[in-house]
């Protein structure tokens, strides 16, 4: 055989075995019995009153499947750990291992059917305990099982956090420590309130890039925060600091609505922002707030990723009602 002829149809069989390997590790994640296995991870770091992978016990999944209706699962019940095992109420199946479908994760779960809208809020009162205000949201569109799958053969949930947080903190002046006497040595701060945002939101499923807003019509309600810590001051030159968090829908929030209010030994402070406030999905706010016996100062505001900031300046002057 001419030599070269033999080279080629060598270097073509090599190619054929090469493509063949490549779609059997395409496809090798596929479970044979085409049984829907679950397993979860939360993104970013989270600490307090904000859910992790390992305190995650329940979430509600949809499955979309455009060309056959019978793999479509509409708001099923998962509970488990991914310490144990997570268990669907229902038994739900793989068309195949090509055919694309668009799956929608999230928590804590609802019942009844979602039919393309989910709807949830955050608590007006709110503690280090109760998670329910922190919304995990997953989704996954054109998601190929043959490929998509981990090597466990089971569907990977990646949550991230669907709502925005904000953090305060509250350093106290000097003035607090009148006549040697340090008043400060526990948090004299009460009755702490968020004013101006909406407590319920709405996410469109069927959108390309599902993302909750506030729901319209909606009020704005006052928002109870938790003590996070307290750091009293070293001595009397030195500054007492409060620090608070809480869970807020997203959504846009018009100039001179936003206000945190607060009480110190009898005196209300209120600082109110003078611009408008966009609160992000999955995003951080860091406001540092002082107080004094006449003015409250808002210093560097930190915008950032859940457990990551980046700092953007904006430092303004506000009286203290009386």
């Amino acid at each position: 055989m001419n030599p070269i002829k033999l080279l080629c149809m060598t270097t073509v069989a090599f190619l054929m075995v090469a493509c063949s390997n490549h779609e059997e590790t395409e496809v090798n994640n596929f479970p044979d019995d085409g049984i829907v296995r679950i397993s979860t991870n939360v993104n970013e770091l989270n600490t307090r009153g904000f859910h992790t992978t390992d305190d995650l016990n329940e979430f509600g999944i949809s499955i979309s499947n455009s060309k056959n209706s019978y793999y479509s699962y509409d708001n099923i019940k998962v509970t488990g750990s991914n310490a144990t095992e997570w268990t669907t109420e229902s038994v739900m199946l793989w068309q195949n291992s090509t055919q694309p479908v668009d799956i929608i994760a999230y928590t804590p779960y609802m019942t009844g059917a979602l039919n393309g809208t989910l709807e949830a809020g955050v608590q007006a009162v709110q503690t280090q305990e109760d998670k329910s205000s922190d919304v995990l949201l997953s989704v996954q569109k054109d998601f190929v099982p043959g490929n998509g799958l981990n090597s466990d053969k089971k569907l990977e949930i990646p949550f991230s956090h669907a709502f925005s947080k904000l953090v305060i903190s509250i350093t106290l002046g000097t003035e607090f420590n009148a006549n040697g006497k340090n008043i400060s040595s526990t948090n004299p701060i009460s009755n702490l309130a968020i004013s101006g945002t909406v407590i319920k939101g709405i996410c469109d499923l069927t959108a390309d890039a599902p993302t909750f807003e506030a729901k319209t019509g909606e009020k704005a309600t006052d928002i109870i925060p938790y003590e996070t810590g307290y750091t009293p001051p070293a001595d009397d030159n030195g500054h007492g600091i409060a620090t608070y968090e809480c869970i807020l829908v997203p959504q846009q929030i018009a100039a001179n609505k936003l206000r945190i209010s607060f009480s110190i030994n009898g005196t209300e402070y209120t600082w109110t922002s003078e611009q408008a406030a966009l609160l992000e999905p999955g995003t951080s706010y860091n406001l540092p707030l002082t107080a004094g016996n006449e003015v409250i100062i808002a210093n560097k505001l930190t915008i950032g990723p859940w457990y990551d900031n980046r700092t953007s300046d904006a430092q303004t002057e506000y009286q203290v009602n009386k």
